[in-house]
């Protein structure tokens, strides 16, 4: 006797896809920003912009509190699909809902 159904084992596949894609652009992005983050202390420690560990905490707070919220303020766009909107549509049924979205992009 199987653990899952043909049609629970496609919802479970689909639901790994996307979470799978999510966690791989996170992962890039995290690279991302961290290089750049290493590099702007690196040069604002020469140049003697920041002079400790707390002002350097301070400043990255500082740089990334406005990207995050433009990405909040994307995510409640009318219209637009958030990531946790897919989610909740595959968990419903929706197989296709991860491959539909990348097709729109």
């Amino acid at each position: 006797m199987a653990a899952f159904t043909p049609e629970q084992i496609e919802l479970l596949q689909a639901a790994f896809e996307h979470v799978w894609a999510r966690m791989s652009s996170l992962n890039d992005t995290v690279n991302e920003d961290s290089e750049r983050i290493g590099a702007l202390a690196l040069i604002a420690a020469r140049k003697g912009v920041l002079s400790s560990l707390e002002e350097l905490n301070d400043t990255i707070a500082e740089a990334t509190i406005e990207p995050r919220l433009r990405l909040q303020q994307a995510e409640s766009q009318p219209g637009r699909i958030t990531e946790e909107q897919t989610t909740y549509e595959i968990l419903c049924g929706d197989k296709d809902a991860f491959r539909r979205r990348q097709e729109e992009e």
